[in-house]
């Protein structure tokens, strides 16, 4: 007997020892363990399994966003009681370590509540898993294995091991070589092997004593390069390729790196930095649009004339086989395909870093780009050239050489209309791209009306694209589909791809609307340009962040390279200003922008890798993805020790001893930014005990029913779990009680949900009526008594006696409608229930300001953060984290890095005044004088900040008094002033002490301009009062002469 036939008897043995296993264990818990490392193997045996066992099995596939297997398999079975289950996909988990130690914790419920044989399909990586996270559950496991599946296709295993890797290498890069656009993310379907498998493949060959040939080594190098990429790992994606490459290219320079989530450049950069304007004067030039634009009207193909051997395109190439070996046609087609996903890391390196680094990893992205044109032009592969082509653009485009994007633009146009002639499918989006670098360049050389025309063009370009899903598909992919025959349930690796496109080709279009709109500005349409801007905005900011805050700051600024921007010039001056803030926070997310002024902190958000898919979720994948769970703790929060308290209030949370937290502080003590930039992120990566978490944080309380609904609902749905019986949260018969039913349900989700009520003091003032406030704090007595459920209240401290209100009897008559609230003691500012949160230590603001800096590129001298500290810190040696944000703001708007430039700045009292009086232009040119005056009226003579009303401050004004509502909600939002809520009219203070001094120094005379304010006000004053007594005479005159014509 031969190999072949020796293995598929085993196989068939070990699948009759699977079944007869199933059969003995009727009626109790039997875990069985089948290892196969093949999907397809995998597949016919659990498709044969039903012919050889009497007992029918029930089969339980398991998504990759599942977290409890136990829990998993009962809300599948529901109320079923089979007399077998079969799981797979556990290789597919995202969590599996996760997963498989809360499986060891609940050992006991499979052995009570699951009397029926398990079979668990796994691999060799899942047993080993396995045996790490739930030795106690993999031990009670009955073992069975099986090998390679053969037909009659090759002699052995060996043979066919290697052959199906050398088929599944092959077809990604054919994919590549053959998609109609460029494959940044290669389908993990692709190929005859998965991605897991050739792992298992390579194992099985070393064990044989098998070494692969060089040239199979490198393309699975490059597959590990493409495996790494996905997963954000650009240093060890660049090691695997060049790796790759030194086979396919021997005489490859050598790039250093480091580490496994950057790459470090070249060391001279010369051979990838080489690239003018002359480079492409080998690509075929077209000089003039105009004739690019009569091309429809071409009837002869005159224009082909200088192609060689037109009739010899059946694979895309403009050459005859003769003309070059098809050996070395496949090692050119490599090196080209290698050295542009080499230079997509450094792309991607220089889209996540600082100026000036950044440009270094472009210029050499930009080399390695060329250097794969130049593979590709050595075959006279035109077809590849004019689809790479533009990714060099992009590097251009981000180096503002405007020059020479300007040739590489109008050659791509004469490439893709030359390849649109021969019938090429799927261009649209390049050549929209190509007029979308040349409205750049004529934006940044001032040629407006040209720029106007090919933006609109790169728009009536993009918009033929079908907004389904595009052809991405090869005949090479469909015919090992067809050779697989029927095969487990994958996504489709054309449908992740188009994912990917579809989300490029938005931001395609916002970039063409931007430019228009920047085109249109200067040409002085600011009514056409704002609606393109707004049309821009349509796309998600996290698709492209930086690009995003373009789109932003052609909305908000003042001034710019290309002007004046919209919302400011039309007065929109709070959109504006909103934007501003939108910014920073933005640039506080994604790690570029340092500093955020008077903004919350928000969780961390890694930046997604150009042409991935923006979802994976249910694809079979390379590995798990890092952006699952982009989300982390906030910089300036883990370097600080704030992450202490995110550590302690997790613990909180996870214990039976705490239902309700309420977190307090004093106002700018950073309570928002600590429960939406730490305890929100922390909670999304923790499990309790068996149970997830879902944060549901509120801050608006106008209508707090239809709003906390609201929020659960998206909670849910983000974790693909549906509501109560199917009924919507949102709907108009809401009521708490439908809450309280879906917070108990989500625990049969294995769910603790955590409702975190910011900002509550805010509610006080909304429910003046004790009515709405009691629902309200009875509903919270329903949730401290629903044991999947914690509740956190945050507030300034000032207002925590208004929590004494639930604790008062009687409500309506009865004795303690509160009863439940006996779970905290009847205490609810008790110290087991409160948790203070003070200013920053001197150590934790200098981390900070350390951290943050570094982070950002934003190096200040060490003995500037020293001085800095000591004056923020003042007598008191506590730092206020919204005041450490406000002046490093400051600092970075004024580039202002050493101790000297900070002195000779005046220090932090003049930063505080230069941050001031940017606010108040903020507020538009002729609501400065206003703003300005509130400033003052909020200090005294005595050097205090006293509270004041809006109407105390209208009385102020005079005439002006129609722009206070603007002002202060700027200088509000600003955090410049503090507003204090109060159930008779909210009343108003400036927040810094040493504001105070500075808005009454002489210089600014603010006290000259009141007095003036004062005298018009008094002269309006004696105006009306004569008025009033000469409108008094006339009537009196009146009366008398009626009373004369009487008589």
């Amino acid at each position: 007997m031969d190999k072949s036939n020796a293995i598929a008897t085993e196989n068939q043995h070990a699948l009759k020892k699977l079944a007869s296993a199933v059969e003995a264990s009727q009626g109790q818990f039997k875990l069985i363990l089948a290892r196969c490392n093949y999907i397809r193997v995998r597949f016919r045996l659990v498709a044969q399994l039903p012919t050889l066992c009497s007992v029918d099995i029930n089969t339980v596939t398991l998504k990759p966003s599942d977290n409890v297997l136990y829990d998993t398999i009962r809300s599948i079975l529901a109320e079923e009681r089979p007399s077998a289950v079969m799981v797979l996909g556990l290789e597919s988990v995202q969590n599996l370590a996760q997963m498989l130690s809360v499986t060891n914790q609940v050992l006991e419920e499979f052995q009570k509540n699951l009397p029926f044989p398990l079979v668990l399909w796994i691999t060799d990586d899942v047993q080993q898993q396995l045996i790490q996270f739930a030795p106690d559950f993999e031990s009670l496991g009955t073992r069975i294995e099986f090998a390679m599946f053969l037909g009659n296709r090759y002699a052995n295993a060996t043979e066919t091991l290697i052959t199906e890797l050398k088929e599944t290498t092959d077809a990604i890069f054919d994919y590549i070589l053959k998609s109609n656009s460029i494959a940044y993310f290669v389908p993990t379907d692709i190929g005859i092997l998965r991605h897991r498998e050739i792992d298992a493949a390579l194992k099985d060959l070393q064990h044989r004593g098998e070494t692969l040939e060089p040239a199979l080594k490198a393309s699975i190098e490059f597959l590990r390069g493409q495996e790494a990429y996905a997963n954000y790992q650009l240093g060890s994606a660049v090691t695997h390729y060049e790796q790759s490459l030194a086979f396919w290219q021997p005489a490859q320079t050598e790039t250093e790196r480091s580490g496994d989530q950057e790459i470090t450049r070249s060391g001279d950069g010369e051979s990838r930095n080489n690239v003018s304007s002359s480079n492409l004067d080998n690509l075929e030039d077209v000089n003039s649009l105009e004739y690019l634009d009569n091309l429809d009207d071409i009837n002869s193909l005159e224009y082909l004339d200088n192609l060689e051997d037109i009739n010899n395109l059946e694979n895309g190439s403009d050459t005859t086989v003769n003309e070059i070996t098809v050996s070395d046609q496949q090692f050119l087609e490599r090196q080209g395909i290698v050295l542009f996903y080499i230079g997509l890391c450094y792309f991607q390196q220089g889209e996540k870093s600082r100026e000036p680094e950044n440009c270094l990893y472009w210029n050499d992205a930009r080399g390695l780009f060329q250097q794969c044109l130049d593979r590709f032009e050595q075959l006279n592969r035109h077809d590849l050239v004019t689809k790479f082509i533009n990714q060099l653009g992009e590097v251009m485009q981000r180096l503002e050489d405007w020059d020479d994007l300007y040739h590489l633009a109008h050659n791509a146009l004469g490439l893709q209309q030359r390849q649109i002639l021969l019938g090429a499918q799927g261009l649209a989006p390049l050549k929209a791209q190509a007029y979308g670098f040349l409205a750049e360049v004529a934006l940044n050389q001032s040629r407006w009306q040209e720029a106007k025309q090919n933006a609109q063009k790169a728009l009536d370009t993009i918009a033929t694209v079908s907004s389904g899903v595009a052809e991405q598909g090869t005949e090479e992919t469909q015919e090992t589909q067809e050779t697989q025959g029927t095969k487990p349930s994958l996504n489709s690796g054309v449908s992740i791809q188009d994912n990917a496109l579809q989300t490029m080709h938005s931001l395609q279009t916002s970039l063409y609307l931007l430019l228009l709109a920047q085109s249109e500005q200067r040409l002085g349409e600011a009514e056409a340009a704002l609606q393109h801007l707004e049309q821009a905005r349509v796309i998600a900011p996290e698709d492209n962040p930086r690009f995003y805050t373009r789109i932003l700051q052609g909305l908000r600024s003042r001034s710019g390279r290309l002007g004046k921007s919209l919302y400011f010039q039309q007065g929109q001056y709070l959109q504006a200003f909103q934007l501003k803030q939108y910014q920073q926070s933005l640039a506080q997310q994604y790690g570029w922008g340092g500093f955020i002024g008077a903004g919350g902190l928000q969780p961390r958000q890694q930046i997604k890798l150009v042409g991935l898919p923006t979802n994976l979720i249910g694809a079979q994948r390379l590995a798990p993805l890092e952006d699952e769970n982009p989300e982390t703790i906030a910089l300036e929060i883990a370097h600080s020790g704030r992450q202490q308290d995110v550590n302690r209030l997790i613990e909180r949370i996870g214990s039976n001893d705490y239902r309700l937290i309420v977190i307090h502080g004093k106002s700018g003590v950073g309570k928002s930014s600590l429960v939406n930039g730490g305890l929100v992120p922390g909670l999304k990566q923790t499990v309790i005990a068996t149970e997830d978490v879902l944060p549901v944080v509120m801050a608006v309380y106008s209508n707090w029913v239809d709003e906390l609904g609201r929020l659960l609902a998206e909670g849910l749905n983000g974790i693909n779990i549906e509501t109560l019986h199917g009924t919507s949260l949102l709907s108009p018969e809401q009521s708490p009680d439908t809450i309280i039913q879906q917070l108990r349900q989500n625990e049969q989700h294995n769910l603790r949900t955590v409702l975190i009520f910011d900002q509550f003091e805010e509610f006080f003032f909304v429910y003046l009526d004790k009515a709405p406030r009691r629902q309200f704090f009875e509903f919270l007595g329903e949730c401290l008594t629903t044991p999947s459920v914690k509740v956190i209240l945050s507030m300034r401290e000032d207002y925590l006696h208004y929590l004494l209100e639930c604790e008062r009897a009687p409500w309506s008559g009865s004795g303690n409608p509160m009863a439940s609230m006996d779970i905290i003691g009847n205490d609810i500012l008790s110290k087991h229930v409160r948790y203070p949160l003070g200013n920053f230590s001197r150590d934790d603001a200098k981390s900070v300001i350390e951290q943050v800096t570094k982070q950002s590129s934003f190096d200040l001298e060490p003995a500037l953060i020293e001085e800095l500290v000591q004056d923020l810190a003042g007598e008191f040696s506590e730092v206020r984290p919204m005041e450490l944000q406000i002046v490093g703001a400051q600092l970075q708007a004024e580039s202002i890095t050493t101790l000297e430039h900070y002195w000779e700045g005046g220090s932090k009292p003049g930063l505080m005044a230069r941050y001031v009086t940017g606010v108040v232009e903020d507020c538009g040119p002729e609501n400065q004088q206003v703003a300005e005056l509130v400033l003052y009226l909020l200090t005294d003579e005595k050097g205090n900040r006293p509270l004041k009303t809006k109407a105390e401050l209208a009385n102020h004004l005079g005439t002006e008094a129609d722009k206070l509502e603007l002002v202060l909600m700027i200088l509000v939002e600003s955090g410049l002033v503090i507003k204090v809520p109060d159930t008779v009219a909210d009343r108003y203070q400036l927040m810094h002490d040493d504001m105070v001094s500075y808005l009454r120094q002489p210089a600014l005379k603010l006290d000259d301009l009141m007095t003036k304010l004062k005298q018009a006000e008094q002269a309006k004053q004696v105006l009306a009062n004569s008025n009033q007594k000469a409108s008094h005479q006339i009537r009196i005159g009146s009366a008398v002469l009626s009373l004369t014509w009487v008589r």
